[in-house]
């Protein structure tokens, strides 16, 4: 894994400022979504899925996700990338945080800071990942 301020070539202002708003509105829990492309040629947008979360993990509603891989595999579509947020500051991924590897190679992770909230992008160093249905 590589961790990098380096934004993806997709990355916008647009998709920062909803991942933030997402991470203020879950507080004091954690947040979590999916950036994807819901065909090709589409802008990217971001996804999220009912669920549960605490300060230090989060758990989607697994119908919802089985719902969501289906709607985009019809549509041709690409997750280009997993985020979730750490209220409490962390700046590490945990084992369990790695798994979201499984969905895309880009990882973006939101840390609370003092004066607000920094972005890291990780990317997986192993080959492209995909979900088989």
């Amino acid at each position: 894994m590589i961790l990098s301020s380096d934004k993806p070539a997709w990355w916008n202002d647009q998709l920062r400022d909803e991942c933030i708003l997402l991470a203020k509105r879950a507080l004091p829990n954690e947040a979590f979504g999916l950036v994807c492309r819901l065909s090709p040629g589409n802008d990217p947008e971001i996804v999220t899925f009912p669920g549960f979360s605490t300060e230090t993990q989060f758990d989607a509603e697994a119908q919802s996700v089985i719902r969501f891989a289906y709607r985009l595999l019809a549509t041709n579509g690409t997750v280009l990338a997993s985020f979730h947020s750490h209220p409490n500051g962390r700046t590490s991924l945990s084992r369990r945080d790695c798994s979201l590897f499984d969905w895309a190679r880009v990882h973006i992770l939101l840390s609370r800071t003092n004066d607000g909230w920094t972005l890291m992008f990780h990317t997986s160093s192993s080959e492209d990942l995909h979900i088989s249905l």
